[in-house]
């Protein structure tokens, strides 16, 4: 009897062993730091896996059936590599603010991930290197804003939307490649990228408000075919001297092209409508006619342009406001496409502007205005 107790003591602290064992390897959802654990591919059938060169110590966020990269947690890298999966689920977002103003010089962006949460990796003064896979189709709201020592992107095909000010203030910035499925270019999502010198868009895109504001090095660009409006201030002070509009655009917005380089434009017959100092402070223009498909031009559409001879105007307008040359110190005459009844009809005064005594050249004889 003694030797089966014996016998059954020490399988009783066999199976205790064992299952101290079993516990220590036991994996959670709940698990939130990024440790290092790696095995198999969940495809291929593993439990646990994190991707073999994925940064440690990054807390994770878990919701459901995949992973957050929730902030840089207890990790020391300065080259950040996103994780694929963790703990057998997919990473499939870096969440707003994860990485905000951390001392990071470059970060590897997996295929998992879809969309970069605002203000990601906003202020990382030391970014010198994004290497996008496959698979994002978002990037937040000011996700790379201020990063000033980022000088290239290469965007994944993937990728369908720029938020707001998704890279304002990148100063270095000197080159984007765009994906030709790119749909949208948010609110000054590239604001004030002066190292900027040209950028092709896709036809595809929409460009919105202020999109490439204050890139005053930009001296070569395309407005895509998409567009059929200018939004406000969406090339406003940029560096180019002429740019070629197309066909499709109805609509110039406000402040468009105010505080360009340009030496001249030429507006297609498409364009119906041009907003209020949509040409504003121009000052290399001289010569700018417009076609007789706009119907309205809005105040101050050529305020300060101070070197503007010459203007060619029609008579499709529903009104002219001479507010339109104000600043316009050196204009000496306007082509009118009209009679003079119809110059006297149409004519407007708004304001007090500072405008020179100006020839009309109507088809049926001279008007002066002073």
């Amino acid at each position: 009897m003694k030797k089966i107790i014996a016998l059954l003591l020490v399988v009783i602290m066999c199976l205790a062993v064992v299952g101290c064992d079993s516990g220590n390897e036991l994996q959670t959802p709940n698990d939130t730091t990024n440790g290092g654990n790696t095995g198999n591919n969940p495809a291929q059938g593993g439990s646990d896996y994190t991707s073999p060169d994925a940064s440690k110590g990054l807390e994770m966020g878990y919701s459901g059936d995949h992973y957050i990269v929730k902030n840089i947690g207890t990790c020391s890298d300065s080259d950040i590599v996103i994780p694929e999966y963790y703990e057998g689920k997919p990473v499939t977002s870096i969440g707003d603010y994860s990485f905000a103003n951390e001392k990071i010089t470059s970060v590897k962006i997996p295929a998992s991930i879809t969309k970069i949460g605002e203000a990601a990796f906003s202020g990382c003064a030391n970014l010198e290197t994004i290497t996008f896979a496959e698979g994002l189709t978002e990037i937040g709201i000011s996700a790379f804003a201020n990063c000033e020592k980022l000088t290239k992107i290469v965007l994944p095909k993937t990728l369908k939307k720029i938020d707001d000010k998704a890279f304002s203030y990148c100063s270095a910035l000197s080159s984007v490649e765009f994906p030709s499925g790119l749909e949208i270019i948010s609110e000054k999502a590239f604001e004030c990228c002066t190292a900027l010198t040209s950028v092709s868009v896709p036809n595809g895109a929409k460009l919105s408000s202020g999109a490439f504001s204050g890139c005053e090095n930009l001296t070569t660009v395309n407005i895509p075919s998409a567009d059929e409006w200018l939004s406000k201030q969406v090339f406003a002070g940029c560096g180019f001297t002429s740019i070629v509009i197309p066909n499709t655009v109805t609509e110039i917005g406000e402040l468009s092209f105010a505080g360009t380089k340009l030496t001249s434009i030429t507006i297609p017959n498409s364009v119906e409508c041009i907003q209020s100092k949509a040409f504003m402070g121009c000052e290399g223009l001289t010569y700018v006619k417009i076609p007789d498909s706009v119907t309205i031009i809005n105040q101050e559409i050529f305020e300060g342009c101070k070197n503007l001879e010459k203007v060619s105007l029609p008579n499709t307008v529903d009104s002219i406001p001479l507010n339109i040359f104000d600043g316009c110190e050196n204009l000496k005459e306007v082509e009118f496409r009209g009679t003079k009844d119809d110059w006297e009809y149409l004519f407007e005064f708004y304001g007090t502007p500072s405008v020179p005594t100006f020839i009309v050249h109507c088809t049926d004889g001279d008007i002066t205005v002073d």
